[in-house]
C-alpha cells in the first residue's frame, strides 16, 4: 500500500508560493527586495516585534527575500516535509513546523535589528526533528539508512554553515533557533500520553510553543532600540554591498559591459536608495558621521563604475581605496 501523500507539505510550499506573489504584486522586487519594503509587508524586525507586533513572527515565516531565497527553501521544504508528514502525519508536521517557525523568529528577533524573513526557521525544524527522531529510534532503525539520513543532515548543516559565514543577511539565529524548536516539538509530540491520538498530541504541542513564545515576546528586552530602523537597514546593505562589489571586481571573465551593468543594478541602485533613506531619516546628530561615510562610499561606488567602464585599473584603485578609508571620516 502506498504512502500517503504529503498534502501538507504541499500546502506548506503552495501557501509560500502565493504569498511571494502577493509581495511581488505589491512592489518587492522578485530578486533583491528592500529591507524597508519587506519590513512594511511583515517582515521580522526586534525592534517592532517585540514591541507590540508579535504578528510578525508569523508574517515573516511567509515572506522571502527574492526568488533564489524563495527556490533554496521551498526545495528544503519539500525534501524535509515530506520525511516529517510520513513520520508524525500531517497534524504533527503543522504541529512542528509552527513551533519551529515561531521559536526560529523569536530567537531573530532577540538577535538585533536586521530584518529578518524566510521559512528557513521552520524548515531548520524539521530537520531538527528528523535528527531527533533518528538518535531516539536508531537502535530499531536500519543502521545504513540511519548513516545515510545522518549524512545528508550534516551536509546540509555544512552548507547552511558555509553560507552564514560567507554572505550578508543570512540569519543563523533563525536558523538555529528553529532547529532547537523543532526537535523539542517532536521529541513532546513522542513523549504525550500515549492514550492521546497523535492529533490532540500534535495539537497541545503546538499551542504549548504558542503560549511559551507569548511569554517570551511579553518579557523579553527589546534589542538595540536606540538603533533606529533606517540605520539598521543602512547597515545590512552596506554589507551586501561590500560583499557583491568585491565579486564583480574579482570576476575579470565578465565582459566591460555587464560587469558595469551588473554593479549599477545590484550595487550602486540599492546603495544610493538606501543612502537617500538615511537622509530621509530624521536622525539626530549621533548619526551625522553615518551620513558623510554614506556618502562618501556612494561616491565611491560612482568612480568604482567609471573606472570599470573605461577599464581604468588606477582609477578603480583609487576609488576602493576611498571606500575603504570612508571609516576613517571624523
Amino acid at each position: 500500500m502506498p504512502p500517503p501523500r504529503p498534502w501538507l507539505t504541499y500546502a506548506l510550499i503552495a501557501a509560500n508560493l502565493i504569498c511571494f506573489a502577493i509581495s511581488v504584486a505589491a512592489g518587492l522586487s522578485p530578486i533583491n527586495p528592500d529591507g524597508r519594503r519587506l519590513l512594511e509587508v511583515g517582515g521580522n524586525l526586534g525592534a517592532l516585534t517585540l514591541e507590540g507586533e508579535p504578528w510578525r513572527l508569523v508574517t515573516a515565516a511567509f515572506l522571502h527575500a527574492g526568488v533564489a531565497h524563495l527556490a533554496m527553501n521551498m526545495l528544503a521544504l519539500f525534501d524535509g516535509g515530506r520525511q516529517i508528514e510520513a513520520i508524525y502525519g500531517r497534524a504533527g508536521l503543522g504541529a512542528i513546523y509552527a513551533s519551529a517557525g515561531l521559536v526560529g523568529g523569536l530567537a531573530s528577533a532577540l538577535r538585533g535589528a536586521a530584518v529578518s524573513v524566510g521559512a528557513s526557521g521552520a524548515i531548520f525544524g524539521l530537520f531538527g526533528a528528523f535528527a531527533g527522531f533518528l538518535l531516539r529510534h536508531r537502535d530499531r532503525l536500519d543502521p545504513l539508512a540511519v548513516r545515510a539520513a545522518g549524512r545528508g543532515l550534516l551536509m546540509l548543516l555544512g552548507f547552511n554553515l558555509v553560507l552564514g559565514v560567507s554572505l550578508p543577511g543570512i540569519d543563523m539565529m533563525a536558523h538555529l533557533g528553529g532547529a532547537i524548536g523543532g526537535a523539542l516539538a517532536g521529541w513532546a509530540i513522542e513523549r504525550a500520553p500515549r492514550g492521546w491520538s497523535l492529533a490532540r498530541r500534535s495539537i497541545v504541542v503546538a499551542a504549548a510553543a504558542v503560549a511559551v513564545v507569548g511569554a517570551a515576546v511579553l518579557v523579553a528586552p527589546t534589542p538595540r532600540a536606540d538603533v533606529p530602523v533606517v540605520v539598521a537597514e543602512f547597515f545590512e546593505v552596506d554589507a551586501q554591498a561590500a560583499a557583491r562589489l568585491s565579486e564583480l571586481l574579482s570576476d575579470e571573465r565578465m565582459p566591460i559591459a555587464a560587469r558595469v551593468e551588473a554593479l549599477e543594478r545590484e550595487v550602486g541602485e540599492p546603495y544610493r536608495a538606501a543612502r537617500r533613506q538615511l537622509e530621509d531619516g530624521a536622525l539626530d546628530e549621533r548619526w551625522s558621521r553615518l551620513r558623510r561615510v554614506a556618502r562618501a562610499r556612494e561616491q565611491a561606488l560612482t568612480d568604482v563604475i567609471a573606472g570599470v567602464r573605461a577599464n581604468d585599473r588606477d582609477r578603480i584603485s583609487a576609488a576602493v581605496d576611498a571606500w575603504g578609508a570612508s571609516v576613517d571620516l571624523p
